[in-house]
């Protein structure tokens, strides 16, 4: 019987944990925008629970979680293995609960080979707990480029260009769309997975889509196949697909905030020349949305 108490929404809501790319940079430049890399807490309707990559962002998540309590299995969806996206892992406080449940999603040929990304993690070498002494339950469920559901949440999938591969996600319920595109270059057209049109498609209509923005147009030049993409291409994405809002994230470890506040001015200058509506923002850490 699990610990956890069941909680049941109105909507889909969603939360976010950490918004950095790279490596975590706490202190006073980035005190607005948050210094943790990777994590998005998503809750259906039905209360179920799916947490978005284990950035660092996962560690303050799951102290939460402790507090208010979370019903049955909880949901752990990886868009790719970068350190940023996992080194969280080892520090979130309920995998140490002899109750908890896991269901692990990522990308993977077998089950075998997702548990062993988070067993390596987790050496004794690395870690002092290894992670066959985690006390949990663990489903590992490998992923391809498809669709899933998850409760009342029915996710599709579709490869992002980064370098060793990544996952963009849709996740909707109802008639409502969150879109996560993290770590992807949409510059590096002649090795992108699939065709813009098809990216377009996949954000279309959605009513919040997070997109990755480590870079500047400027930036691009030298940065090239390092799986990222600028704030003017999120902003362009957003404005063919129709999306309603559009969050800047995956922010670059040296970036500060107020040159992020910069980029929001620059993307709605542009709006304001193309007659453009979309509501742009840069991600901060501790953003709740409410789909």
């Amino acid at each position: 019987m699990t610990i956890f108490s069941i909680y049941v929404y109105l909507s889909m809501r969603v939360k976010f944990w950490g918004t950095r790319g790279s490596i975590p940079v706490p202190g006073p430049t980035t005190i607005r925008y948050g210094g943790n890399t990777t994590c998005v807490e998503v809750t259906g309707r039905d209360g179920a629970t799916l947490i978005i990559d284990a950035g660092s962002g996962i560690r303050p998540l799951g102290a939460s979680i402790m507090k208010r309590g979370k019903g049955g299995p909880i949901h752990v969806l990886f868009t790719h293995y970068h350190w940023d996206h996992i080194q969280g892992w080892p520090f979130f406080t309920p995998t140490y609960l002899p109750n908890s449940e896991f269901v692990i999603y990522g990308r993977a040929s077998s089950p075998d080979e997702l548990k062993a990304i988070f067993s390596d993690q987790m050496r004794f070498t690395y870690f002092p707990v290894e992670f066959k002494n985690l006390p949990c339950k663990f489903e590992f469920i490998p992923l391809k480029e498809d669709g899933l559901k998850i409760g009342g949440l029915n996710i599709q999938t579709i490869n992002n260009c980064h370098p060793g591969g990544a996952l963009g996600l849709r996740i909707a319920e109802k008639r409502h769309a969150f879109v996560f595109m993290t770590d992807h270059e949409a510059s590096l057209t002649e090795e992108l997975p699939h065709p813009y049109a098809d990216y377009v498609k996949f954000a279309s209509r959605a009513q919040l889509l997070i997109h990755d923005s480590q870079f500047t147009d400027e930036e691009l030049p030298t940065h090239k196949t390092w799986g990222h993409s600028s704030y003017q291409e999120s902003l362009r994405l957003a404005i063919d697909s129709g999306a309603k809002r559009l969050g800047l994230h995956h922010h670059a470890p040296e970036r500060i905030d107020y040159e992020i506040d910069r980029f929001v001015t620059h993307c709605n200058r542009i709006l304001e020349e193309e007659r453009a509506s979309v509501d742009v923002f840069g991600l901060m850490e501790g953003m709740e949305f409410t789909l």
